[in-house]
């Protein structure tokens, strides 16, 4: 039985027992135990796509202009790429499983993460744009979109689903979703504290080589340790919280 299994499965046997701060974010750390290595390459080859997807864009606005935001969307290659590097092996953590690679399942599998992160980027932003806190509620509202969209067919089904899978949780998802923010926030504090003293104390740096490494740091900060815990815990609340099994929904979409 895998370890992120049993961290969710044993002791109270109820969601809403088992869908806490402390047990989903300790099941995360036993995930990355257990798949540190897996993580870590996935992670790796997130920061580079990373890092080429902002050359890239950084180069087509010095070219293009505001022609250059139909480059944008090569920012969700990394979300993509650490969903479907991720998230699939939880679920099988999960349900006890190990479900062989395909890559043609990959393939769609990441088209499909990177439609739900835009999706959801989309719609928060449009709330956030109006006010702050409908964007709040539309986040939490649909906490488990990307998932959603991953093993579900057909964008409206998956946005109702999502909604209804939240209800009666959304104040601990808000919890949590505040948790990963806050050391999303720590992390760039502490990036940017260390590397302006790194400035201080080796001046021929200069300004601009400690604003390359800001950036490169905090990309590499997203890529190896934020967006694989967000990937992880929004995978385990999706499991927690779905009305059907996960696996059969990849059977029937891609079977």
């Amino acid at each position: 039985m895998s370890i992120a299994h049993d961290a969710l499965h044993e002791g109270p046997s109820t969601v809403r027992d088992r869908l806490t701060l402390d047990r989903v974010l300790g099941s995360a750390w036993r995930a990355w135990g257990r798949h540190r290595t897996r993580f870590l390459l996935v992670g790796l080859g997130s920061l580079l796509a990373t890092l080429v997807a902002d050359l890239v864009v950084a180069s087509g606005f010095a070219a293009l202009g505001n022609g250059a935001l139909l480059l944008a969307p090569l920012r969700l290659v990394p979300l993509g790429m650490l969903w479907t590097g991720i998230a699939p092996r939880i679920l099988d953590d999960l349900r006890g499983t190990r479900t062989p690679f395909d890559l043609r399942v990959a393939c769609l599998l990441m088209l499909r993460s990177m439609l739900g992160c835009f999706v959801w980027a989309f719609l928060v932003g449009l709330g956030v744009m109006g006010l702050i806190v409908p964007g709040i509620v539309i986040a939490v509202l649909l906490y488990v979109l990307v998932p959603c969209l991953m093993f579900n067919r057909g964008k409206q089904a998956s946005l109702n689903q999502a909604a209804r899978m939240t209800r009666g949780y959304r104040g601990r998802l808000f919890v949590l979703g505040l948790t990963l923010c806050g050391l999303r926030v720590l992390i760039e504090l502490l990036n940017r504290q260390v590397l302006t003293a790194l400035g201080a104390l080796v001046p021929w740096l200069g300004g601009g080589a400690v604003g390359v490494l800001t950036m490169v740091v905090a990309a590499a900060a997203a890529s190896l340790l934020v967006g694989p815990v967000v990937v992880v815990t929004t995978t385990i609340v999706f499991h927690e919280l779905s009305p059907r099994d996960p696996q059969a929904d990849i059977d029937r979409v891609f079977g």
